[in-house]
């Protein structure tokens, strides 16, 4: 059961993780808005483009694991504080530099601020809610990421055309200062747990190889993303087999087939919203020329979606049947990148939207779900190590997702026009989804399934 702390902290306690996770979610989104006028105004190449998006989701999954074991060592509360602290600071220096290397680097340092918060605000949102009421903890989490996706991009879209593309970043720093200090102001720490934990593998192991990896990728793949993307994987991959022999060890295997279906819905699930959502910020404002205002407001019907989809979301995630919403994820994906295929085709601006409207509803269909799914797999002294691998599974889709936009369009945005393959490849993101729901659904059925619970 979780652990709660006292009932005067607890809604702002809940205001704050929420806002912090909407802001982290935000620089996906309005940054996307941005994405064209930056390539524009600093006259990058479509590499140097996709590396300014790449490169926050890139440092937040090399780092999300030891941030999860940071926040059961050090408590959420602290490493909330720190993330936001950091994200803050960078935030504020992305909107300053003017220099394409230096807004790279800050945004890897920012993604790195972005890892620490979305284990801690994940575990502070489920702490503060009482063990019948945990679905509405994955509601609230999910409510606030897919309003960072969807309506940061039209209130990014207000803020460009008033003040250009560094008010983005203005508002995302100073916003995350003010949120650290109010959390901080009246925030209630959470009692610590009497009963023993488990020990924790070397805190700085993990801080080492995830900064070595997360270097080493961006230098190798600073011109080749999709490169950078192998590499990492197979350098994860490695360390997962050096450090738990999680590849040869068919216990391993058997004990955490609870975990497959979970991380293949996050990874394919978010590929296709992050792809749909940059596909979409192109072909909105390069292509059909109507501005980051116009793709702002093309974001509304997502966040309408999303909020309805989430609210349905939440009566079957807290009645244990997580397979319907993936499976109704799943859906919503395919019919993005068919929608998505159609607005290339016939120039549609109408199909663009729609397109949009079905990845808000794939996101609110599985946020909370894969969130909930993992988290029920580990013990509720290692939700960290939960709510890790959880955004873990969504940032690396979300890194898949541009990697697969950036090798089948021009980033730099001086050519218009997507392969058709892309759409192809999203629509397979959709079909990954649907299975990963069959596979839960298969391992749900299983006796004696494998796994602590997060409750």
């Amino acid at each position: 059961m979780p652990i709660t702390g006292s009932s005067s902290g607890k809604p702002l306690t809940i205001f704050c993780a929420a806002a912090a996770t909407y802001l982290a979610a935000s620089m996906g989104g309005a940054v996307s808005l941005v994405l064209p006028a930056i390539a524009a105004e600093l006259a990058l190449n479509s590499a140097q483009a996709q590396w300014i998006l790449a490169g926050y989701i890139l440092a937040r999954v090399g780092l999300l694991r030891p941030a999860g074991s940071l926040s059961d060592r050090l408590s959420p509360r602290t490493t909330f504080l720190l993330g936001m602290l950091f994200f803050a600071v960078t935030s504020l220096g992305c909107a300053m530099v003017t220099d394409d290397a230096l807004l790279i680097g800050l945004r890897v340092l920012q993604g790195a601020a972005a890892a620490f918060l979305s284990p801690s605000t994940l575990v502070l949102l489920r702490d503060s809610m009482p063990a019948d009421k945990q679905a509405q903890a994955m509601t609230i989490w999910s409510f606030a990421g897919i309003a960072g996706f969807s309506l940061a991009p039209a209130f990014g879209g207000l803020l460009v055309l008033a003040w250009g593309w560094p008010a983005v970043f203005y508002f995302c720093g100073t916003a995350s200062a003010l949120i650290g200090a109010v959390y901080l102001a009246g925030g209630k720490r959470m009692p610590v747990s009497a009963a023993a934990r488990p020990p924790h593998p070397p805190i700085l192991r993990d801080f080492a190889v995830s900064a070595v990896l997360v270097a080493l990728a961006f230098l190798i793949g600073k011109d080749d993303l999709k490169a950078t993307v192998y590499f990492l994987v197979a350098i994860l991959l490695l360390s997962l087999e050096t450090g738990h022999g999680i590849l040869s060890s068919a216990s391993i295997w058997k004990d955490n087939f609870a975990r497959v279906a979970p991380m293949l819905a996050g990874l394919s699930g978010f590929a296709s919203i992050a792809g749909v959502l940059l596909w979409a910020a192109y072909f909105i404002q390069s292509d059909l020329q109507r501005g980051a205002f116009a793709y702002g407001m093309a974001c509304i019907p997502l966040a309408i979606t999303g909020a309805l989809s989430c609210l349905l979301a939440n009566r079957y995630i807290a009645a244990k049947r997580l397979e319907v919403v993936l499976f109704c994820g799943g859906l919503s994906a395919t019919f993005a990148a068919v929608f998505a295929f159609l607005a290339e085709t016939h120039f549609s601006f109408a199909c663009a939207v729609a397109s949009l409207a079905a990845v808000g509803l794939c996101y609110g269909f599985i946020s909370g779900a894969v969130s909930a799914a993992l988290l029920d797999t580990f013990p509720a002294e290692q939700s960290g190590d939960g709510a890790a691998m959880a955004s873990l599974s969504k940032q690396f889709g979300q890194l898949i997702g541009v990697a697969l936009v950036s090798s089948w369009r021009d980033m730099s945005g001086r050519t218009a026009g997507s392969n058709e393959w892309l759409f192809f490849l999203l629509g397979g993101c959709g079909a990954a989804l649907l299975i990963a729901a069959a596979l839960f659904a298969l391992g749900s059925n299983r006796p004696g399934r494998a796994g602590g619970s997060s409750q």
